[in-house]
């Protein structure tokens, strides 16, 4: 009870043609307390939700701080779009600053694979312990009305307080189906250097592509900086293709200051400063990994369109 479950299609189903396969997870439903090991130091852990009834995120990572980082990590499985060699699956993450998705929103902005805060009736993730120790799930844990579906956007129940979270999320994307995001923002309880609670490292699920946030020489999916937010301040991006061909950066949304803030991104390789609000950029990727090439800032200093 609690572990997570790694669940496949039968041997005989093709991996390009799909089907419907109804898989029965039988059992008792679960609850009041119940503990799960997690391990030695830095193990990462799938576990699950062990009760008929969704979760809130923020308040198991809050219950939790003590034996898990603050970074959960859900396996999301993308149906392929027509004629779209590039989508593929990958982790959408989740952690006290927000969520990160694995592939662009379907329509009016809304995004089914970016994690909104529940965590679904029998949903597995993993967590990387802090100590050696157990996490604990318990009642207090549990809302309602949230457990429709995996990811669901809707409103939360949660103990988990009005903590002041100015965002931005970037995009990575080509015309092919490319999608890779990462998270940045400058909230309360967060400082610039490592935070199990605001900062989730990048894990390279995609095989295409990866893009994240560079900070203490670590790559962050979801990267969380304090307040008060500094205009000056200098964010170095990274990414890793495995194609060659045109790449953009764009913004996904943003709230907070970052509704009226200015947002720049620097491509040192050509010298540029590009207004990411007025529009994308599109540069010419080579395959390989770079980490010197971009930085987000937010004052205009020697800005050339």
């Amino acid at each position: 009870t609690g572990r997570g479950y790694i669940i496949r299609g039968p041997q005989d189903f093709s991996t390009t043609v799909p089907a419907i396969h109804e898989a029965i997870f039988k059992g008792i439903p679960n609850n009041g307390e119940i503990k799960v090991n997690v391990g030695a130091l830095d193990h990462y852990n799938l576990i699950g939700n062990p009760y008929p009834s969704a979760i809130d995120a923020d308040t198991f990572i809050n219950d939790n701080s003590e034996v898990i980082k603050g970074t959960l990590y859900f396996w999301t499985h993308n149906t392929p779009i027509t004629n779209n060699k590039y989508t593929y699956t990958d982790y959408a993450v989740y952690n006290l600053l927000g969520g990160v998705g694995t592939r662009a929103a379907l329509s009016s902005g809304i995004n089914e694979t970016r994690p909104d805060g529940t965590i679904a009736s029998c949903q597995s993730f993993f967590a990387q312990s802090l100590v050696s120790g157990e996490v604990k799930f318990d009642n207090s844990m549990r809302v309602i009305e949230q457990n429709a579906s995996f990811f669901k956007p809707g409103k939360i129940n949660s103990k988990k307080g009005n903590l002041e979270k100015n965002r931005i999320w970037l995009n990575l994307t080509n015309r092919d189906g490319i999608f890779k995001q990462l998270l940045l923002g400058y909230t309360e309880n967060a400082t610039d250097k490592y935070d199990p609670s605001f900062d989730g490292e990048a894990f390279n699920g995609n095989p295409y592509v990866n893009f994240y946030s560079i900070n203490e020489n670590k790559n962050w999916a979801i990267q969380g900086r304090g307040l008060p937010f500094e205009e000056n301040d200098v964010i170095p991006l990274g990414y890793q293709t495995e194609i060659n061909g045109t790449l953009s950066i764009s913004i996904d949304r943003l709230d907070g200051i970052f509704t009226n803030q200015s947002v720049f991104l620097e491509d040192k390789q050509i010298n540029v400063l590009h207004d990411l609000k007025k529009e994308p950029y599109d540069f010419t990727a080579e395959k390989g990994i770079f980490n010197v090439r971009f930085q987000l800032k937010f004052a205009d200093k020697k800005l050339n369109i």
